[in-house]
């Protein structure tokens, strides 16, 4: 429990910190690889309730950030 100056302490669900920090370094690791199929499959594991306009945003999205990724490589070269 973290102690707070005013007020109560807040809890601190370290389970759930555990996953966000795994999820966003495998959401890192796709975007690296740049592979859409499980991309799509890791954003309808996390949000099993996924429209077809969310999905196609956030593929657009992963897009927009591998070749973001790409082009910082590539002026590293």
């Amino acid at each position: 429990m973290k102690r707070w100056l005013f007020g109560e302490g807040k809890h601190i669900d370290e389970e759930k910190v555990q996953a966000i920090a795994r999820n966003e370094a495998r959401m890192r690791r796709l975007i690296e690889l740049g592979d859409e199929t499980a991309f799509v499959a890791f954003a309808k594991e996390l949000k099993t309730e996924i429209t077809r306009q969310e999905l196609i945003d956030a593929i657009y999205s992963f897009r927009e950030q591998h070749q973001q990724y790409l082009r910082g490589l590539r002026h590293l070269s």
